[in-house]
């Protein structure tokens, strides 16, 4: 007599211990069409992705085993970093730090990461160069942010130091004095309320240290910035 399947489990219920047996069921899971419940002897045994389940070549009426089962959930864990890898990259670009990071918060396993960030490289979905030059135009152009601040902000992201070696001095030269005048000039109603000259000296090479500046090229220049500063019209 064949045995009732048992109805569909909620998707969030938690999944019993695995006990070997034949598939006799497999139900797309209302909350996430691209999972599936899978019955074995009539009961819901695990959910699993449908990709992963086919790419199997599992099947109604096929035995499943312990040894098969762990093979199973290695290829889920794979295929699930993998997903959450690529959502985080559809919506910006990542550095391979960035996304192990990430995927340590979540509790993914660490058995994939290193495949998966070399197959990423090889399909051209992780390039360190290609993040670290569109960071590096993004803050030198809206923020005016010099080789230094760069530098530690691309470091903590995981940028390897050969890329910014190669980058840096050709994107954010050192005697690019436009960006200090940008700066000052953002800033100078404020510098102007420092009636003190040396007190306003030290503030705009301070607060342009901190923007990352070299100090050799902020002092050298710092004169003439407090001239530009003075300049401003009042208001």
């Amino acid at each position: 007599m064949r045995r009732k399947v048992r109805q569909q489990p909620k998707d969030d219920a938690p999944e019993p211990e695995f006990s070997p047996g034949r598939i006799t069921g497999l139900n797309t899971q209302t909350r996430n069409s691209s999972r599936v419940s899978v019955f074995i002897e009539g009961e819901f045994s695990f959910g699993c992705y449908k990709a992963v389940f086919l790419e199997s070549g599992l099947g109604i009426g096929k035995e499943l085993d312990l040894d098969g089962y762990d093979l199973l959930m290695k290829q889920e864990s794979r295929f699930s970093l993998r997903e959450y890898w690529l959502s985080l990259l559809a919506r910006r670009a990542h550095t391979s730090v960035e996304l192990i990071r990430k995927a340590r918060k979540k509790e993914f396993t660490e058995m994939h990461f290193d495949s998966l960030l070399d197959e990423f490289r090889d399909k051209g979905y992780l390039d360190e160069r290609a993040y670290a030059r569109a960071y590096i135009r993004e803050v030198s152009s809206l923020k005016k942010w010099g080789a230094a601040k760069v530098r530690a902000e691309l470091k903590k992201r995981g940028v390897p130091e050969p890329v910014l070696a190669e980058l840096i001095p050709e994107m954010l030269p050192d005697n690019d004095i436009a960006a200090l005048e940008a700066l000052v000039l953002k800033n100078s109603r404020r510098f102007r309320r420092e009636s003190d000259i040396l007190k306003r000296k030290k503030k705009v090479a301070d607060h342009l240290l901190r923007k990352g500046h070299a100090a050799e090229q902020v002092f050298r220049n710092l004169n003439r910035l407090l001239e530009l500063i003075d300049s401003q019209p009042d208001g």
